[in-house]
């Protein structure tokens, strides 16, 4: 599905760039090798003076990853001797230190080119530099990037060298060819689009009059997944975050008239915000204007409004990470002494716009989470498996761009839960636009081989036939669940929408019934549920704890070809149009093991 108003653009290195050529000893270290995005690339020089503040992050022995990996399933399957027995980040920081002597050769390295005063993580250096230094460090040319989307620059390039004697040191270095963009979600465009109550044409048959029963609302959505009449807990301790990026903030003044309109019980609720990337600040005003309607908060409110309503009276915390890369804004959480026991990302990116070696280690990041005990729940995206159109729907092979699906990330990383969308009519089925398929970059975890192969080899037989060499079969699999993405009731700026659609919807909702589920544990002493997966797939689906939907398709590519739309349809068991399916609160909280 096309995100409205969006042009995707081919990243290509104009005429005038100068190139840099590499020192003898320096191989190209990291590359972008598919740049179609909304970035376009400007025609500035970038001045050499500029400052930038580079992060070095250091190679960890492979073994140790495999070996905390193992043991973050361990302590995430029921059953096992070490279920539940999560880790503090100092015993995740013993295992996966850096390769021996990696710390010091990186310094040394960086000492001879002329660099000083640095500052150190467990696996990371970060330094001050200017372009001019840089570019000779990294044998590169930063060039500014300006986004169609937010009209935000920055200074990036797509490929940097090293010297081959330090290959083995390092894993990546930023900012170089991580674009800090977050693809808006539809139903953002929408929210904030207008203060009208208009459906994108592709979505029609959804349109409903703003006081129609097929509204979504708090309430609508608790008696749908049964826990209207659930009595949460006292559990002090238990919280839900929700990130936000780019310059969406989350409204208080909007959640207090959602409150009055569709929670009156719940009218004394809150969330604290905190400005993660502006040292605690966060606006609820636009700080040029002063004017509220001058803030983006479509996206945010809609998060905040439905997991306040969803997790009352548990803690709330909306952490505003504006441009931050992926990878500082993991850092950010990681390094909290206290964590919330769920987070809720509805943002995300195609797969194919980072390199693999930054997708691995970002996955790595949300693998660290888990073992704090934090459950990490992720919208798998809004375009079905890539996109409607015929030109967007590739992949670059070479120098020729072929048709292929266009997986999203995170919900590739095999250690988050990545929820899918369905439509709610009488009955649920899998919304069109729900994003889901197979990963490029990541193999097919083992907890989902049961029921993704059956699915493969069995029940969707006819569907990999149709779409047999458009993707990858033994890649990571996703979504995970699914819950109800269309139609919701928001406020925003003051106004009511009730035509909001998304998985940027469906995934706060599903991690608002895990916050109620890790509320009772807490409560009873135990500990919080953590990365969740292979509870999902090895226990509650078996146990019948969410409700399998077998009716509709997600969108594809090849819309105007003979050959129709290509991707996949709901059926029996786990599919890439629905996951395991969607929750059942009852069964679901007699399943805790």
């Amino acid at each position: 599905m096309s995100i409205l108003g969006y042009t995707y653009l081919l990243l290509a290195f104009i005429s005038n760039v100068h190139y840099s050529y590499a020192k003898p000893g320096y191989e190209t270290f990291d590359k972008l090798d598919d740049t179609a995005s909304t970035w376009a690339q400007l025609p500035d020089t970038v001045d050499p003076s500029t400052p930038i503040e580079l992060t070095v992050y250091l190679s960890q022995p492979k073994e140790k990853i495999k070996a905390f990996e193992k043991a973050l399933i361990d302590m995430s399957t029921p059953g096992n001797p070490s279920y539940g027995k999560h880790m503090a980040q100092s015993q995740i920081d013993a295992v996966l230190q850096p390769l021996t002597n990696a710390t010091d050769m990186v310094q040394s390295w960086l000492k001879g080119e002329g660099l000083s005063n640095f500052v150190f993580g467990n696996d990371w250096i970060a330094f001050n530099s200017t372009i001019e230094k840089t570019e000779s460090l990294l044998q590169t040319t930063y060039k500014q990037f300006k986004s169609s989307a937010t009209n935000e620059t920055v200074i990036r390039t797509l490929s940097y060298s090293l010297p081959v004697d330090l290959h083995w040191a390092v894993d990546l270095i930023e900012p170089t060819t991580d674009f800090p963009f977050r693809k808006r979600k539809l139903l953002q465009q929408r929210a904030d689009a207008s203060n009208s109550d208009s459906h994108n044409p592709k979505h029609a048959h959804l349109n409903q009059d703003p006081s129609s029963t097929s509204d979504v609302t708090p309430a609508r959505l608790a008696e749908l997944y049964g826990y209207d009449n659930f009595k949460p807990p006292e559990a002090k301790s238990n919280k839900i975050g929700v990130l936000g990026f780019q310059k969406q903030i989350a409204q208080e003044s909007d959640l207090a008239l959602f409150l009055t309109t569709y929670a009156p019980d719940k009218t004394n609720a809150s969330f604290t915000c905190v400005g993660a990337a502006s040292k605690g600040i966060c606006h609820q005003r636009n700080k040029y204007t002063g004017n509220p309607k001058d803030i983006k908060s479509g996206e945010a409110n809609l998060d905040i409004q439905y997991t306040v309503t969803g997790t009352y009276p548990y803690e709330n915390i909306f952490y505003q990470f504006g441009r931050l890369s992926d990878m500082k804004t993991l850092n950010y959480l990681l390094s909290l002494d206290t964590l919330p026991q769920t987070l809720s990302i509805s943002w995300g990116m195609e797969e194919r716009f980072m390199s693999k070696r930054l997708a691995n280690k970002i996955c790595n990041k949300y693998a660290q989470l888990g073992a704090r005990g934090v459950s990490v729940l992720v919208a798998s995206g809004d375009d079905g498996v890539g996109d409607e159109s015929d030109t967007r729907c590739k992949k670059k092979k070479g120098k020729a761009r072929v048709i292929k699906f266009l997986p999203e990330f995170p919900s590739t990383c095999p250690f988050v839960t990545s929820v899918g969308a369905t439509d709610l009519t009488d009955h649920e089925e899998a919304s069109s636009f729900s994003g889901g398929g197979f990963s490029w970059y990541f193999d097919r975890p083992e907890y989902q081989n049961a029921t993704v192969n059956r699915y493969v080899t069995e029940l969707g037989a006819s569907d990999i036939k149709r779409n047999n060499g458009y993707f990858k079969p033994s890649g990571r699999a996703y979504p995970d669940v699914t819950a109800v993405g269309s139609d919701y009731c928001i406020i925003n700026k003051g106004v009511k929408k009730c035509d909001v659609l998304g998985t940027s919807a469906s995934a706060p909702v599903f991690a608002s019934i895990v916050t109620l589920l890790n509320g009772e544990r807490l409560s009873n002493g135990r500990s919080s549920l953590g990365f969740l997966n292979p509870w999902l797939y090895k226990n509650l689906y078996n146990a019948g704890g969410l409700k399998d939907i077998v009716q509709g398709k997600m969108e594809g590519c090849l819309k105007t070809k003979p050959e129709g739309s290509l991707g996949f349809s709901a059926v029996e068991g786990w599919d890439p149009a629905s996951g395991l399916g969607s929750p059942i609160f009852k069964t679901m909280r007699a399943n805790m093991s």
